[in-house]
């Protein structure tokens, strides 16, 4: 087992087609903003503010300022981005080499991230307990995080006190237990876009 933690962080870089990348963003940015009290009758093809389940009080919780965006909408290219991240986790475990990750059952569909100006993620560890709906069982062993642009200013990823600057198209991949605390930094300048996925 490797004692250097920063050995298990690891990017892949120009991982998507940018013709692809600016598609999506389109679709994206084309999808509606929730309001408080629309009702959208279970479909989920809209940005709302990002929420997470407290494991202590077992509570759906979001921040009143700074928050940024979720969207569960499926993409157009939903099986391009989902081929590309089954070879890359697949590499990411060829490239660690460790006896103890050496296998894994499967990963969730992707949630978009969108941070405008002014909004970020603070430290936390990927303790998602939701990703399991009765039918899954396990916790999440590896988190991912895709890159869709890079024309934005601040928004820098940071994992164990090292900031990450990613291009578009780049794919980061590490352990999602509680060794490896991670936040995005406020953005300063136009939007962050990007997507998360979990490895069980």
């Amino acid at each position: 087992m490797k004692t250097d933690l920063k050995k298990y962080v690891k990017v892949y870089s120009d991982c998507f087609d940018k013709k692809i990348l600016k598609k999506t963003i389109k679709e994206l940015e084309s999808l509606p903003t929730k309001k408080p009290l629309e009702n959208y009758n279970g479909i989920r093809n809209f940005w709302e503010d990002h929420k997470w389940y407290g494991i202590r009080d077992k509570k759906i919780h979001s921040r009143l300022k700074k928050e940024l965006q979720s969207c569960f909408h499926i993409v157009k290219e939903n099986k391009y981005y989902m081929d590309i991240l089954y070879q890359y986790i697949g590499k990411y475990m060829k490239d660690l080499n460790d006896k103890h990750l050496c296998a894994w059952q499967g990963y969730t569909a992707l949630i978009w991230h969108r941070y405008k100006k002014g909004t970020n993620m603070s430290a936390h560890t990927d303790n998602i307990k939701t990703i399991f709906d009765g039918t899954r069982k396990g916790s999440p062993t590896l988190s991912i995080v895709g890159q869709l642009n890079d024309n934005f200013s601040g928004g820098e990823f940071e994992i164990l006190d090292q900031k990450i600057k990613m291009k578009a198209g780049d794919i980061l991949i590490f352990p999602s237990n509680f060794l490896f605390p991670h936040q995005v930094k406020t953005i300063t300048k136009g939007k962050r876009l990007s997507f998360v996925s979990w490895v069980w």
